[in-house]
Formats: structure tokens, C-alpha cells, sequence
């Protein structure tokens, strides 16, 4: 238990981190990247939702806080089903703004709108909102971000972009949400039929988000680090 405090603790301070780092780079190169404002965004409203949904163990902490219990943020689920559509939202947008091709560009928009009114819809007419994360949110995020990396790397192929790919901040965010979402996605969808006395399994989900995660973050801070010394965007 103490290593996984440990680790949720390294998650938060990464995803500050690239939060910063995301910051700076958006601050010299706003001129020349407009869609890294989506990536900025979407790193702090992380960090924010994060923040929010640790309330619930200050509530049972400190006595101080007591005025909270029996209110919404005694519970951290409808955080996570508002955080996770945000960031779908957001990846997608951000890799639209990345594209060329105006099909594919035009493609992602009214797949993002069906995204957004789909999830939503689902999420207030059904009973998920505040008792487990949304399936549908999960599934349809992932198929789309997944599409949405693919139109990316289809046209760093078919462009000069494919001989400098390491060098482009886009490349380490498709890697990062990639692996992530390819893997945090089954994992979720399968721990929602999960009986809460299977202790050894949500132990396994815990350090596999928690792995997931740092993956992630870090190949967020490495882009921009990378991006920030060569003080340009691509």
C-alpha cells in the first residue's frame, strides 16, 4: 500500500511537471504552434482534476474538513467521468490541429462532436455518472484517439516530417497517450466487472495506471524539454 502512495504521489508531481514544461514551451512558441494551447489546457485541467479528486481521502483525513462528508466530494468517480471526456476532447482537437489533409481534418471534427454529445448524453441520462466510470467514454475515446494518432503518423509518413519525427513535439504525445490509453482502456473496461473483494486484481490495475501514467508524463516532459532546446516548433 505504501508503494502505491508512493507512486500516486510521483504521478501528481509528473503531471505538474509537464504541465510547466508544457507552459514554457507554449509561451515561446504560441506564435508558431496555435494547437499546443489544447495540450497546455488539457495538462492543467489534469493536474486541477487530480487535485479535486484527493479530496476525498482529506475529507476522512482531517477533522477540519468535516463539513464536506455527505457531499459530492466525498466521492471522485464523477470528477474522473467529467476529467476523462474533457480529455478526449482535447487530445483529439489538438491532433486535428496537426493535420493537413482536410478530409481527415474535417473527419476528426465530426467525430469529436459525436464523441462529445454521445458521452455526455449518456452520462446524464444514465446512472454511471456518480458510481463508475463510464464504459462508453472509455471505448469510444480510445477507438477515436486511436484513429485520430494513426491520420498523424499517416501524414508524418507521407511528408519530409518523417526524417526530424523525433524531434516534433506531436510524436511524443502520440506515443505517450498511445500506450496509455491502448492499455488503461481494456483494463477499465474489464475492471467495471471486477468484484470488489478481488483484491489481487485492482492491486495489479493500481500499479499498472500508476506505470501507465509515469510512461506518459514523462514522455510529455522529454518532448517538450527536447522541443524547448531546439526553441522552435515543427
Amino acid at each position: 500500500m505504501e508503494q502505491l502512495t508512493f507512486f500516486n504521489y510521483l504521478v501528481v508531481i509528473l503531471e505538474i511537471c509537464a504541465a510547466i514544461l508544457g507552459t514554457m514551451y507554449y509561451s515561446k512558441t504560441k506564435k508558431q504552434d496555435t494547437s499546443v494551447k489544447y495540450l497546455v489546457f488539457l495538462l492543467w485541467i489534469n493536474v486541477f482534476f487530480e487535485v479535486l479528486a484527493r479530496f476525498r481521502y482529506a475529507i476522512k483525513s482531517f477533522e477540519s474538513l468535516f463539513f464536506l462528508k455527505g457531499t459530492l466530494f466525498e466521492h471522485n468517480i464523477w470528477i474522473y467521468n467529467i476529467s476523462i471526456v474533457l480529455s478526449y476532447i482535447l487530445y483529439i482537437t489538438y491532433f486535428r490541429f496537426n493535420l493537413v489533409n482536410k478530409f481527415l481534418k474535417k473527419t476528426l471534427m465530426i467525430l469529436v462532436i459525436f464523441f462529445a454529445i454521445s458521452t455526455i448524453s449518456n452520462l446524464i441520462v444514465s446512472d454511471v455518472f456518480f458510481k463508475e466510470l463510464s464504459t462508453l467514454t472509455d471505448v469510444l475515446g480510445s477507438l477515436i484517439l486511436l484513429l485520430s494518432v494513426l491520420f498523424y503518423f499517416y501524414e508524418v509518413m507521407q511528408s519530409d516530417k518523417v526524417l526530424i519525427f523525433y524531434k516534433v513535439l506531436p510524436f511524443y504525445i502520440a506515443v505517450g497517450a498511445l500506450v496509455f490509453h491502448l492499455i488503461i482502456a481494456p483494463i477499465d473496461i474489464y475492471f467495471e466487472y471486477v468484484n470488489d473483494s478481488n483484491i489481487v486484481f485492482r492491486r495489479l490495475r493500481g500499479v499498472v495506471l500508476y506505470s501507465a501514467n509515469i510512461f506518459m508524463y514523462t514522455c510529455y516532459s522529454i518532448g517538450f524539454i527536447v522541443c524547448l532546446k531546439r526553441n522552435k516548433s515543427y
